[in-house]
């Protein structure tokens, strides 16, 4: 979660709602709608899925998944807008209290988008991360050195 973002879903089940309803109209839209048992699948847990189907054809509903997932994404990426209840903003929100079927296909899916990248590219992004990680350890210190400045002045340390 982002600091200081206010979630745009009311309740914990309305961002794996959302998703799910985005993700069928994405295969609606594809050809092949998803069943509600399907729907079911994609918003319950990973454990607990009402899916009953044999192990072969789970994973052919998997791999169907994966793919709208990554349209949805890339598409998203494409447009470069910011709207509060796109697919890839409905992940920061889902996974908050649970863990279900659709949250963890998607964080597959970016992982994977993640690996094509050129190596170059996924070198700057840990070097990225790094560096802001750095910073805020450089602020934490500073904020701490500040608050005893502050303190020695209030309560007249020597």
């Amino acid at each position: 979660m982002g600091l200081g973002r206010k979630s745009a879903f009311k309740g914990q089940d309305d961002p794996i709602a959302h998703m799910v309803e985005l993700l069928a109209a994405e295969a609606t839209n594809a050809g092949t709608p998803f069943s509600e048992a399907e729907k079911l699948a994609l918003a319950s847990g990973s454990s607990s899925s009402h899916l009953e189907l044999e192990t072969l054809a789970h994973e052919d509903f998997r791999q169907r998944a994966k793919k709208l997932i990554e349209q949805i994404l890339e598409r998203e990426r494409r447009s470069a807008t910011n709207e509060p209840k796109s697919f890839g903003n409905s992940l920061e929100w889902a996974g908050d209290g649970s863990y279900p079927e659709i949250v963890a296909l998607t964080e597959s899916v970016v992982l994977e988008m993640r690996k094509k990248l050129p190596r170059a590219a996924r070198y700057w992004l840990w070097i990225k991360d790094g560096l802001q990680l750095m910073g805020c350890g450089l602020l934490v210190v500073l904020g701490m050195l500040a608050a005893v400045i502050v303190a020695g002045f209030v309560f007249h340390w020597k």
